[in-house]
């Protein structure tokens, strides 16, 4: 079976140099966490609020479509 994508190739984006991203603030933004593997989600989180941000979790699509509408989202996983 052969499948054809007719995306085409884009330009290459050059990264913006003398930026230290590890310096962005990210503490206090509120994330949502979509992810159906509890193992994989207890990772992620912890490792998010470790820098500070918010976590709301989903357990699946249909919980994220839902909180996703409830809520204003900083950064959407």
């Amino acid at each position: 079976m052969t499948m054809t994508l007719p995306f085409k190739i884009g330009e290459p984006v050059e990264k913006e140099k003398n930026v230290n991203y590890e310096e962005i603030p990210v503490e206090g933004l509120r994330a949502l966490l979509a992810e159906d593997n509890e193992l994989n989600m207890e990772i992620t989180k912890f490792m998010l609020e470790d820098y500070g941000i918010h976590v709301e979790c989903a357990a699946d699509g249909e919980e994220a479509v839902q909180k996703f509408k409830n809520l204003s989202w900083d950064i959407t996983m």
